[in-house]
């Protein structure tokens, strides 16, 4: 008998088999068991199985009334043993091959997966939930004015928005198929993010006049009930513009929420930061979001050690490959010692391989592969890598502005620039390092007083960057006094041994324009 693991990657197998199970005879006339095992199936492969009580089922699966009480009504019991006989019956005869079966132990509502192999079967772990994810539902906006013509753009936004916040593997995202119908049925929304388990509510309001349109979009943490982000977005339209205006305004959210630097992550590593490091929410993706916030050595090598032991316990788990490997790159440009790896760079290009290996989708592995491969001096498989990301259907806004700074830094400079603005106006919670892509762009293009203006937005005091930029900019603005002051600042707090300031600052520019340009400007200040 051969034993095997069910792995998140394999979620998307589990979902192939659920289909003809729900096409089979034995369940293709009867909505009520089809709805409850899809309903239990999927809740399963998400993570949110302890959301699995006859409450919920009734509900959201039976479309029972909010105020139905299982101690009175059986209804959810009686159709779970008619579930579980459509079951036996239907892998006893057609789904005789399925490669894997699905079955509900009795006393649970929790489904089992089982691999069927030729001789034999084995039961497969279920823990879906090794990363636990923020859920996120998104409920459905309402439309203040109701003789509008365009009644139906706000549940259009409204799905829109659910449907591409399903792009971030970081997330857990409740269908909106099941957030309109529990809404339909009640009002509270404290009661619907219970039932939902949802950590955070996204919802809104659409007011459309003619020719103008207000869009009001609040988020809410659901453990404080805390309204922690809010958006009101006015345009001027007209009825064919419509489909434009809904994915501008989805894509301004979807940014803003759950961008690279999104509202999600930064509250939760906020709300977080006093509670035990050994708490389950601190999983790897939490210590991942902890270093790119806050970069230093020890949360570095708290992050790397959070991720191999995430990995070990799960070799599929893409994101994690993906953002391990981003850490790595962090860590060699910062200077810091892994205890893993003594090659950071080759490590994280391995990293980000195995990542699109497993997900060919997996956003951040670009990333990771586009950095890694610019620190090695690879410029054509920064090119390689960039072509292939925006090859993709969907690309999120963040890694957009971290493959736009490799694409400047490879002397790229109108398209990484580009790419790089659009990133930063959809998201301001962007990393500190596209302000030194920006910077590097207008220094490029000799305009020394905007190059300024970014290069202190980078405003890492730590970290020499910061500090070279305005010296160079500085320089070439004739303002020697400050060109001097900052000169000074470096001497005394970052002295680069003889020769070493060269490699510093070649060590990711693939440019030798750009390179020469400020080192001009460092070496006519004496270094």
């Amino acid at each position: 008998m051969a034993e095997t693991e069910l792995k998140n990657a394999q979620v998307s197998k589990v979902k192939d088999m659920l289909e003809p199970v729900l096409k089979s005879r034995y369940f293709i006339h009867s909505a009520t068991i089809s709805s409850f095992l899809k309903f239990i199936v999927l809740e399963t492969l998400e993570g949110r199985q302890d959301h699995l009580k006859e409450y919920a089922i009734a509900v959201s699966a039976l479309s029972k009334p909010v105020d139905f009480n299982p101690q009175f009504d059986p209804i959810v019991r009686i159709n779970a043993g008619r579930l579980r006989r459509a079951l036996e019956d239907y892998y006893r005869e057609e789904g005789n091959e399925d490669p894997v079966m699905i079955s509900i132990p009795k006393g649970s509502y929790v489904p089992v997966f089982t691999q069927r192999f030729h001789g034999g079967s084995s039961n497969l772990l279920n823990d879906f939930a090794l990363q636990a994810k923020p859920v996120i539902a998104v409920l459905p906006f309402r439309n203040i004015n109701p003789l509008s013509p365009h009644v139906f753009f706000a549940d259009g936004l409204a799905d829109h928005i659910s449907t591409d916040l399903t792009q971030y593997p970081e997330l857990s995202v409740i269908s909106y198929y099941s957030c309109r119908s529990l809404v339909s049925r009640m009002t509270d929304m404290n009661e619907v993010a219970q039932l939902l388990k949802a950590d955070f509510i996204l919802t809104g309001t659409v007011h459309t006049e003619p020719g103008h349109l207000r869009t009001r979009i609040s988020l809410v943490f659901t453990k404080t009930n805390e309204q922690i982000w809010a958006k009101t977005i006015d345009r001027i339209y007209t009825a064919e513009d419509l489909m434009e205006l809904e994915d501008e305004i989805a894509t301004k959210v979807i940014s803003q929420v759950a961008g690279h630097y999104g509202v999600i992550f930064r509250n939760l590593i906020r709300s977080t930061r006093k509670t035990n490091k050994d708490s389950k929410i601190h999983n790897a993706i939490f210590w991942y979001y902890h270093f790119v916030s806050e970069t230093n050595e020890e949360l570095f090598i708290q992050a790397e050690d959070a991720l191999h032991q995430a990995l070990q316990a799960d070799p599929e788990y893409a994101l994690g490959w993906a953002v391990l490997g981003e850490i790595k790159t962090a860590a060699w440009f910062m200077g810091y010692q892994s205890s893993k790896t003594e090659n950071l760079l080759e490590d994280a290009v391995r990293c980000g391989e195995k990542s699109l290996r497993l997900d060919p989708q997996c956003q951040h592995a670009y990333q990771t592969l586009a950095l890694a491969n610019l620190f090695l001096h690879k410029k054509a498989e920064v090119m390689k890598v960039a072509d292939n990301w925006l090859s993709l259907p969907y690309g999120a806004s963040g890694i957009k502005g971290g493959i736009g700074f490799c694409l400047i830094c490879c002397g790229e400079y109108e398209k990484g620039y580009a790419m790089l603005h659009d990133s930063i106006s959809l998201n301001p919670y962007y990393q500190w390092w596209l302000n030194a892509g920006v910077c590097f762009y207008f220094i490029h293009q000799a305009n020394y007083a905007a190059a300024l203006i970014w290069a202190k937005k980078i405003n890492m005091q730590h970290i020499p960057w910061t500090h070279i930029l305005e010296v160079v900019c500085y320089f070439y603005l004739d303002d020697s006094l400050s060109a001097e002051n900052k000169a000074a600042y470096i001497r005394q707090h970052f002295p680069f041994p003889e020769n070493k300031l060269n490699f510093y600052i070649s060590s990711f520019i693939n440019e030798p324009l750009l390179v020469n340009s400020i080192l001009h400007a460092m070496k006519s200040m004496g270094f």
